[in-house]
């Protein structure tokens, strides 16, 4: 019988290193399955109808009124990740305009299960009709690329000049490199501190 059982090795290439910002927010997702646009928050599931002002994040349900048609172009069996911002210790205001941030795309099977969790944001508008992410709905902000995996000193150095680029306080930073993502965290509820490593 011919048959190989252990794979091919692969090569070390240029492996890109994507360093967005860490939004301070509400982890939520929005998917459509069997036509239906659904909200995935903390630990429930609502439909579209099943979402109220009691059941939800604060602001959800006018959000979701507000811009139902741009949600209805999620494509069958699409659904992206993001943040909802407002139920953080950070306090934006007018520096992100948007509500809802996109960190992660995802396939949606007919068991809820989801699959093919993807942090790449060149691909967060393939969820979308049209190729296309709505005008209501922000995308992480980008921090830098690289080609090799940043240090914590590189990372205190590039949080301390974020901070002075942006002009306001920053909670840490997403670190996606070779396909997993990784945590740098300088502010927990709402107070600044220094980067804690955990070992395993």
């Amino acid at each position: 019988m011919k048959k190989s059982l252990y794979p091919k090795t692969k090569r070390i290439g240029t492996e890109k290193v994507v360093i967005t910002e860490k939004l301070d927010g509400s982890n939520l997702g929005i998917f459509k399955l069997n036509g239906d646009v659904y909200f995935a928050q903390r630990n429930y599931i609502f439909k579209y109808d099943e979402l109220t002002k009691e059941n939800s994040y604060k602001g959800l349900r006018g959000w979701m009124e507000e811009n139902t048609e741009s949600l209805n172009k999620l494509n069958e069996g699409s659904c992206v990740f993001g943040e909802w911002i407002g139920t953080g210790q950070i306090g934006y205001g007018e520096n992100l305009d948007k509500r809802f941030y996109i960190f992660a795309k995802a396939n949606v099977k007919d068991d809820f299960e989801v699959s093919k969790i993807n942090y790449d944001y060149n691909l967060f508008k393939y969820p979308f009709e049209g190729r296309e992410v709505p005008d209501c709905i922000g995308v992480v902000p980008l921090v830098e690329e690289l080609s090799l995996s940043p240090s914590v000193q590189y990372l205190d150095d590039l949080y301390d000049k974020y901070l002075l680029s942006v002009g306001r306080n920053c909670e840490g930073f997403v670190i996606n490199a070779m396909g997993g993502i990784k945590k740098y965290v300088r502010m927990k509820n709402g107070k600044a501190s220094a980067h804690k490593e955990y070992k395993k």
